[in-house]
C-alpha cells in the first residue's frame, strides 16, 4: 500500500475481538476517499483488483479444505445426491474436496439454486416476464464520480457499485407492483466480455396481473419512438437498443452464425402484437406505411436505414 504500510495479515482485528477478513480489508481500501491514489492507477489498479480477488478466493478455499471433516458430515445428504445425479461412482466423490452449497459458484450452490428456480415453475408455471438490466457506463452516477482524466472502464469498482444500487432499486420497484402484482421473482447476475455486469430477471405475476397483448403494448415497445414527440427517448433507444447492422450488410457482426443472425434479425413487420402458446410474443413493429418510424445506423462511413 501507499507509504509502505502493512497489508492484510492474520492478526488484523477490528476494535472488537473479531478478525478482519481479506474481503473486508480490500473493500476498505477500494472505497473512494481523499488521498486514495490506488484508484488512479488505471490498468495497474485493475491488475491489483484481480490479484486481491484471487487471494480472497484462495483464503475461502483453504478454509473449506481445512474443515473437510465437519463439512463432509454436514453435507452427507449432498454427497448422496451427487452420487445419484452424476457419475454414480462414490470413490470419486470421496477423493475430492467438497465445496458446500454456501460457496458461490460451486456445483452444490448451482444445484440448489436450480432446484429453487424449478420449485417456482412447479408452483406458478412458466414465468410471465423476462427483464434484462444492463450497465450503461455513461450513467450520470458513474461519470460524476470519476476522478480527473478517468474513463468508466478505469473504475470497475464504481461500475459494479452503481449497477448493484440500480438493480436493488429496480427490484424494489418490481416487488412493489410497478408492472403489476408479483407472486415470485428471481434474478441472475452475469458479466459481459466487456466487463460490464447485467442481470436477467424472471417474474411470476399474480392472476389479476397476468399478461395479455394490450398490456404488452403498454409496457414493451419494439418500435423506434417518434423523434418529435419524445426526443430524449428517441436518443436513448437509437443509441442503446437498436440491433445491428448485420446480415448481408455486415457479415462479420458478432451475432452472425453460419451466415445468419443468431438473434433472428431483422424481425418481420407485425401490425399487432401476437402471443404464442409456448414462445416469445411477436411484438408490434409497424412499417412506414402503417405509421412506423425509422432511424439511421452508421457502418464504415455508410448510413444504413
Amino acid at each position: 500500500m501507499s507509504f509502505a504500510t502493512d497489508g492484510w495479515n492474520l492478526d488484523l482485528k477490528m476494535t472488537s475481538r473479531y478478525k478482519i477478513t481479506q474481503n473486508q480489508f480490500y473493500c476498505f481500501h477500494f472505497f473512494t476517499r481523499l488521498g486514495n491514489y490506488l484508484l488512479q492507477a488505471r490498468k495497474l489498479f485493475q491488475l491489483y483488483l484481480v490479484d486481491a480477488y484471487a487471494k480472497i478466493e484462495s483464503e475461502r478455499l483453504q478454509f473449506l479444505r481445512r474443515e473437510q471433516n465437519r463439512l463432509r458430515t454436514d453435507n452427507y445428504q449432498n454427497l448422496k445426491d451427487t452420487v445419484v445425479v452424476r457419475d454414480g461412482d462414490p470413490t470419486n466423490v470421496g477423493q475430492q474436496v467438497i465445496l458446500p452449497a454456501t460457496y458461490c459458484g460451486g456445483p452444490r450452490y448451482m444445484f440448489e439454486r436450480q432446484q429453487d428456480a424449478m420449485a417456482y415453475v412447479r408452483k406458478y408455471g412458466c414465468p410471465d416476464m423476462f427483464i434484462t438490466v444492463t450497465t450503461n457506463p455513461n450513467w450520470q452516477e458513474i461519470t460524476d464520480h470519476l476522478l480527473e482524466g478517468q474513463h468508466p472502464h478505469d473504475r470497475p469498482d464504481l461500475l459494479v457499485r452503481v449497477f448493484r444500487l440500480k438493480l436493488k432499486q429496480t427490484m424494489h420497484a418490481l416487488k412493489k407492483g410497478c408492472l403489476g402484482s408479483v407472486d415470485a421473482w428471481l434474478y441472475n447476475i452475469e458479466f459481459q466480455k466487456r466487463g460490464l455486469p447485467h442481470a436477467h430477471i424472471l417474474l411470476w405475476m399474480s392472476r389479476d396481473s397476468k399478461i395479455h397483448p394490450c398490456m404488452i403494448d403498454a409496457e414493451v415497445s419494439a418500435e423506434i419512438p417518434d423523434k418529435n414527440q419524445d426526443p430524449e427517448l428517441f436518443t436513448i433507444v437509437t443509441s442503446h437498443m437498436v440491433h445491428g447492422p448485420c446480415g448481408a450488410l455486415n457479415p462479420n457482426a458478432p451475432c452472425m452464425k453460419d451466415g445468419k443472425c443468431s438473434k433472428q434479425f431483422p424481425k418481420p413487420f407485425v401490425k399487432d402484437t401476437e402471443m404464442g402458446t409456448d414462445s416469445y410474443p411477436k411484438y408490434q413493429r409497424k412499417d412506414l406505411q402503417s405509421g412506423g418510424n425509422w432511424t439511421v445506423k452508421k457502418l464504415v462511413g455508410q448510413n444504413i436505414p
